[in-house]
């Protein structure tokens, strides 16, 4: 079941079906899924097959992100903490000085905090996309794309999948055209 709201994703197109994360990151909608977009390819059951094991694949990443926006947190206390305590150890309660001193301070290690965290979440979510590929690639890639079918992950994956069409419309479903791999 799909919960929470959409993330904002781009709009399916006639090459394109878009298979967004909900907004509370647990599961891919694939309610939107319009079967003639594939002409009899594929069926939703198969579509929320794939969808489910990319997320299965991606789960043991979301655990690891769990830990690292707990780590997030608990690194804003511990740095709201000492600049407290500098303030009072080193400078009179109501001094001006002290206040600013310990704002530029949590300002500081915020940032240095967030950029390190940017980084490392960042580091998940392309090990999550490449093992995800790897398992689109082992069990589906074959079957998907001797229909004209192709599973993409994109740069801004784990927010939405891509389903794209690789046949034309014209003469028994012959390729007229194949969008590079995406790796």
């Amino acid at each position: 079941m799909f919960c929470c709201t959409k993330l904002f994703t781009p709009a399916s197109t006639p090459e394109k079906t878009i298979f967004p994360l909900s907004s509370c990151g647990s599961n891919y909608h694939t309610g939107d899924f319009n079967p003639s977009f594939a002409d009899g390819r594929t069926s939703l059951e198969e579509i929320n097959q794939v969808v489910n094991t990319i997320q299965v694949t991606h789960q043991p990443f979301v655990s690891k992100k769990g830990l690292f926006d707990f780590l997030l947190v608990l690194s804003y206390l511990v740095v709201v903490g000492i600049a407290v305590f500098i303030w009072f150890e080193f400078f009179p309660a109501d001094s001006v000085w002290g206040l600013v001193f310990m704002l530029l301070l949590i300002c500081i290690f915020t940032g240095i905090i967030n950029g390190m965290y940017r980084k490392k979440i960042l580091s998940i979510f392309q090990e999550s996309k490449l093992a995800c590929e790897q398992v689109l690639d082992e069990q589906y890639k074959e079957s998907f794309e001797s229909r004209g079918l192709r599973w993409i992950l994109p740069g801004s994956f784990p927010l939405w999948v891509e389903l794209h069409r690789i046949y034309g419309n014209q003469g028994a479903g012959q390729p007229i055209y194949v969008p590079p791999n995406m790796h």
